[in-house]
């Protein structure tokens, strides 16, 4: 396995992990109208988390290739998808959106990468 192999290899298993949180998410809301208070806390934990786990490593100082190809753009994106506040409600901020859209962005590029290196 060459350094360029290495480097995706990396950044997949990175943006595998942000998909998984995001899935996460999405999956403790899905098909819910109202949250108990615990609930809500968890979710807003999650999403506080993620939001600034995107921006730490959208904000990255040193990159390598891949990192610099694929993974700062799709990262960025996903990050100016989740424009809904922490401390909102799930439901009525409509986080289910956000997160498909930032899902989405991610995913794309994912695809890109796992099929240059399966």
């Amino acid at each position: 396995m060459n350094e360029t192999e290495k480097q995706a290899r990396s950044v997949i298993s990175e943006l595998r992990r942000f998909i998984e949180r995001i899935d996460e998410i999405c999956k403790k809301i899905d098909g819910k109208n109202t949250f108990s208070y615990e609930e809500k806390e968890d979710l807003h934990e999650l999403l506080s988390t993620l939001k600034n786990d995107l921006k730490v490593a959208k904000n990255r100082q040193e990159l390598n290739n891949s990192e610099k190809k694929y993974f700062i753009r799709c990262i960025s994106s996903a990050s100016a998808h989740l424009t809904m506040k922490v401390n909102s409600d799930p439901i009525k901020s409509d986080w289910y959106s956000h997160l498909f859209i930032a899902r989405s962005d991610i995913s794309i590029i994912l695809c890109q990468l796992e099929g240059q290196y399966p």
